[in-house]
């Protein structure tokens, strides 16, 4: 991940993150292939609900006003925007040596706000909020290997983010 082109940087559980999406009334979008709460009782979805409030306001991530209303960090709310209505989306999958499951990435772009997505561990959610679609072109190329890398190595960054034709949702990536 390239590290000198974050801007901010949190892993959530994925109790945090589906609590986050609750909070605003969002559904849950690409990046969560299973539901683990659809076995647990009412009573223990609260307490998995309550559980990431808690975690998530000793990270001064949440905070709630006198009016209780929910109070998200700023990088953290640019996130969850991008996350839940991007305006483009690309998503790339690739199976590590002897993996049953994909490894993942998913960017996203949504009023200046570039966003990506990884999936370090099982029900963990690393988003990286970067500066600008180079930034996320160099991840995406990063994330596809040594053989992409290499290749793409006798170009710039800024070449790639015009001239890759990575098929996003709304369309390709622009220039």
């Amino acid at each position: 991940m390239p590290t000198q082109s974050a801007r901010f940087r949190v892993t959530l559980s994925h109790a945090e993150l589906v609590y986050l999406l609750k909070l605003f009334g969002a559904e849950p979008g690409v990046g969560i292939d299973r539901d683990p709460f659809e076995a647990l009782s009412p009573e223990q979805i609260a307490t998995a609900y309550d559980t990431a409030e808690t975690a998530l306001r000793a990270r001064n991530l949440l905070r709630f006003d006198a009016d209780q209303q929910p109070l998200l960090a700023d990088d953290l709310l640019c996130i969850l925007d991008g996350y839940v209505d991007p305006m483009q989306l690309v998503t790339a999958y690739r199976y590590a040596n002897n993996d049953r499951l994909p490894l993942a990435l998913f960017g996203y772009r949504r009023n200046g706000g570039d966003v990506i997505h990884t999936r370090p561990g099982d029900l963990l959610h690393e988003f990286t909020l970067v500066h600008g679609i180079e930034a996320l072109v160099e991840a995406l190329t990063e994330f596809c290997g040594p053989a992409v890398k290499q290749r793409s190595s006798r170009y710039s960054t800024k070449w790639l983010a015009r001239s890759c034709n990575v098929c996003v949702s709304s369309g390709c990536f622009p220039g």
